[in-house]
């Protein structure tokens, strides 16, 4: 589903003139910390700089800023495999926002607690959920606060 839609914006990305617009389509925002959010990114782009030469109307320049905000822990692996992955991403163009905790998402922006905004059209969340704070006086048997 992420790779259509990767491609989807990029198809759309070739029928804009407005390069402020093309970049917002091209920008994809990776929220989570953790191994999934570095493999997710890196993956991710990759795939886009490999095939954007198959869209001859889009430059480098314009496209695929990559931003994940938050510092790799890749979970379960020490903090060494966490700054080997931020420092290959970094090397990748992938910017790496850190220090950065609550934010919401509104149509076509991610907005940090710092005051930033950053117009993407992609959010992929990779930072797990928790069970709202409602469900707990609920009665009904519980695994790990969610209701079965």
């Amino acid at each position: 589903m992420l790779r259509n839609r990767v491609l989807a914006l990029l198809e759309e990305a070739t029928l804009q003139s407005d390069s402020a617009a093309r970049r917002g389509l091209l920008t994809f925002v990776t929220a989570g910390r953790c191994f999934a959010g570095a493999e997710t990114t890196g993956a991710i782009n990759d795939f886009v700089r490999e095939i954007v030469r198959y869209y001859p109307d889009l430059s480098e320049e314009l496209f695929a800023r990559h931003r994940a905000s938050g510092r790799f822990s890749a979970a379960g692996t020490g903090r060494g495999a966490g700054n080997y992955a931020e420092r290959k991403l970094r090397e990748r163009k992938v910017e790496v926002i850190k220090g950065v905790r609550r934010g919401e998402l509104r149509w076509f922006a991610r907005h940090y607690d710092d005051g930033k905004s950053i117009p993407a059209s992609t959010l992929i969340w990779t930072a797990g959920v928790k069970p709202s704070a409602v469900i707990a006086p609920l009665p009904g048997q519980k695994e790990r606060g969610r209701l079965l």
